[in-house]
């Protein structure tokens, strides 16, 4: 039997490591890798943008910093364009008064005046015929309700005073009862129930739920 001397002899080639191409196999799981990397990237990505997204308090503090100095931003623009366009009025203005003399300065600050004076006026009679409107309107709605009329039809009400208002309301009333009692007629006509003269309800002075029971029941009893 030979021990290991005699299997490695000085005349015998000593036995050498087989060389391996380690980065062809680094290559291949490196590609394994990096797909499966890949394709775990991608699901994570999905499953974060499917989910809802949480903020910070400094992000939301960082929101609301931004959407302030946005308006702030806004507004200073639109200040800084009523300041030019009053400077521009007024280096307007004063070209204007250094070609006049004195008596012609003196009649244009006149209707200056005058004119501001009826601008004022004409603000504050808006304003008031604004209010008296809606004054004008809630009282009509209640009217309305009271003799039973839809309150719906105040849109087509006369709102210019108290007095318009109320011959409007007369008006659309006295429209709005004549148009039920021919649309009853038509239909107690169609249902063939014939109603006498002395013995005829009023229904123009129902009110919706009195005037749907009736002609309901009118029609029933065909």
């Amino acid at each position: 039997m030979k021990n290991v001397k005699d299997i490695f002899t000085p005349n015998q080639p000593k036995w050498k490591p087989f060389p391996l191409n380690l980065q062809l196999f680094g290559e291949e799981n490196g590609a394994d890798s990096g797909a499966s990397g890949g394709e775990n990237a991608a699901q994570g990505a999905q499953e974060a943008s499917e989910q809802p997204r949480t903020y910070t308090e400094e992000e939301l503090q960082a929101a609301i910093d931004s959407t302030v100095r946005q308006r702030l931003a806004r507004e200073r623009r639109d200040a800084e364009k009523r300041i030019e366009q009053a400077r521009e009025e007024a280096r307007s203005e004063a070209e204007k008064l250094a070609q006049m003399n004195e008596a012609q300065r003196a009649e244009h600050e006149r209707q200056r005046v005058e004119q501001a004076a009826r601008d004022r006026e004409a603000a504050i009679d808006k304003r008031e015929a604004e209010l008296n409107r809606r004054e004008l309107r809630a009282t009509a709605i209640e009217d309305l309700r009271k003799r039973g009329l839809p309150t719906s039809l105040e849109i087509v009400l006369n709102y210019t005073d108290a007095d318009a208002c109320h011959t409007s309301i007369d008006t659309v009333e006295k429209a709005f009862r004549e148009a039920v009692q021919q649309g009853v007629d038509e239909r107690l006509r169609q249902s063939g129930v014939t109603v006498r003269a002395g013995n005829a309800p009023d229904y123009g002075k129902m009110s919706d739920a009195e005037y749907y029971a009736a002609t309901y029941k009118t029609g029933g009893q065909k």
